[in-house]
């Protein structure tokens, strides 16, 4: 099939025009380069550079510099809310910055005047060979990662020194995925005994993904430690490092160190919206009216602490849209109540509630309730999830338990009778159980 020349001028025009746009991005004016050391100590701190010609303006640049058990530097340059480590600096010599530092350059430096930034780097692993910088726009995503690979050799000492490896979550690249209301156990294995029977302490530090804010230390006289459900919910202060924590854990034994990492990539729990009496309900005009939140859960924190720091909830009705006792921001706390005659009988009135985790906005959940009001009273009775129901979901490996409440009996004694119906539409529903209870 023939094309018009107009039709082949106007595609060449735009492959010109994405060939320079991919090409004139600040990713690539930047020039990342890496330099460090061919030969880096063990266990000791060691200097790393990374430079750049150009420091982005319009977007910002992420870096990931890591080996294949450390994660030497993860951070955000250029247009960016919140400064991270580490600073660039501009220098009109970059070749004078490295040998300040002590860096012999294996290659020919492609641009003297620029900006450099410094990273000081500890290694444990005599197999951290290389050093991988990936660079990239996530505004852009259409362009192209940066990468560089630098070869090193971690000259052990002359003596043999212990090693130690966490097998799980030693790969920053893939860190281990951890659900934050899970129990979970991080082992400690030997990769080099020197012939000695190791009886050592072990002291074990969490911090954020860069290592420099710390959050808690544990010690153990076992190569193992023991996390706690919920005990790892801390805030970190960029977005980039959300959920991401390192393990760092070291010993010592007949004065000889050693240490490793493990990071960790925390799968939070779910939030739930539950407004108390379902989807919808009927209540009294004549009564007070009761809108209760509190049954609802961040299932990253435990049930007996406090769950959300605002409830936001809106109230709209179609057919009385303009009563002064239904609107929206309503309320901020998890129950609140609409005085007796508020609203019209015959007329419905609908609430919603809407919750994010406090760390975290992207962690949500919405519920909406539909409440009619009558002329005669209504018992208002729920169903409480207490166990294996969360989320409306179940385990037919465990027990469900769930308790029924009347919110406006007092202290008539109530007969409760509870059926459950199977999900197939041509089944019948079974009676599952008969009690009396206030």
């Amino acid at each position: 099939m023939w094309l018009p020349v107009d039709t082949i001028k106007l595609i060449l025009l735009s492959l010109h025009m994405t060939m320079q746009v991919a090409e004139n991005n600040e990713l690539t004016r930047a020039k990342i380069n890496i330099f460090t050391n061919e030969y880096v100590p063990y266990g000791r701190p060691t200097p790393i550079v990374i430079t750049m010609e150009e420091l982005p303006v319009k977007y910002s640049i992420t870096i990931h510099l890591s080996t294949s058990s450390y994660l030497l530097a993860f951070f955000e340059v250029g247009k960016v809310a919140n400064k991270m480590q580490p600073k660039f600096l501009k220098t009109l010599s970059i070749s004078n910055q490295l040998s300040l530092l002590g860096i012999k350059a294996r290659r020919k430096i492609m641009y003297d005047k620029g900006y450099f930034a410094k990273i000081i780097a500890i290694f444990w692993s005599a197999n951290d060979k290389v050093i991988t910088l990936q660079g990239q726009l996530p505004s852009q995503p259409w362009v192209h990662k940066v990468m560089e690979i630098v070869e090193v050799k971690v000259n052990l000492p002359t003596h043999c020194t212990p090693q130690i490896v966490i097998l799980k979550g030693s790969d920053p690249q893939s860190p281990i995925k951890i659900a934050v209301n899970r129990r979970f156990i991080i082992r400690v294995l030997f990769l080099e005994t020197c012939n000695f029977t190791i009886r050592a302490s072990f002291r074990w530090h969490l911090t954020d993904a860069a290592e420099l804010k710390h959050f808690s230390k544990y010690f153990t006289d076992n190569p193992w430690l023991i996390i706690r459900r919920y005990s790892l919910r801390f805030q970190t202060k960029h977005e980039i490092w959300r959920n991401l924590l390192v393990f760092h854990v070291e010993g010592n034994f007949n004065g000889f160190s050693f240490a490793s990492r493990c990071y960790l990539k925390l799968a939070m729990g779910q939030v739930q919206a539950v407004i108390e009496g379902g989807e919808s309900r009927r209540a009294a005009h004549n009564e007070i009216l009761w809108i209760n939140g509190s049954l609802s859960r961040d299932y990253s924190k435990k049930y007996e602490v406090k769950q959300f720091s605002t409830y936001n909830w809106n109230c709209d009705s179609w057919d009385d849209y303009s009563n002064p006792f239904c609107y929206h921001n309503i309320s901020s706390v998890d129950a609140f109540m609409i005085p007796a005659y508020s609203f019209k009988s015959g007329c419905s009135y609908i609430f919603r509630l809407l919750l994010a985790d406090d760390d975290n906005p992207n962690r949500g959940s919405l519920n909406v309730q539909t409440i009619t009001m009558t002329d005669y009273r209504m018992l208002q009775v729920t169903i409480e999830c207490l166990f294996n129901c969360e989320m409306d979901f179940f385990s037919p490996f465990s027990n469900v338990r769930l308790a029924a409440r009347c919110t406006n009996c007092e202290t008539q004694t109530v007969r409760y009778q509870c059926e459950y119906f199977n999900s197939s539409a041509h089944s019948n529903s079974k009676r599952w159980m008969v009690w009396s209870g206030h």
